[in-house]
């Protein structure tokens, strides 16, 4: 769990130009980015095609492979997407 958050603090997003608490804070908010965030995606075309938005994410330091062996996280089920 340490190695993933002294990763977390290295990441570009996170500490990098135009990270994710300069864009949050150029919004008028503050956060911190001490455990992640989470958010809704904001309304966007990508071609000719209108994606609303509205798509919940939570971005942790922890990685998806140490959130299963603490057993925070489990596999529950499988998606098929046609």
């Amino acid at each position: 769990m340490l190695k993933d958050y002294l990763n977390w603090k290295e990441r570009p997003e996170i500490i990098g130009e135009n990270n994710i608490s300069d864009g949050v804070e150029i919004a008028g908010n503050n956060v911190t980015s001490k455990y992640g965030y989470y958010g809704k995606a904001a309304a966007w075309d990508v071609g000719d095609v209108h994606m609303k938005g509205g798509a919940g994410q939570m971005n942790t330091i922890y990685s998806w492979g140490t959130l299963k062996d603490t057993g925070i996280i489990s596999d529950l089920g499988t998606a098929v997407i046609n």
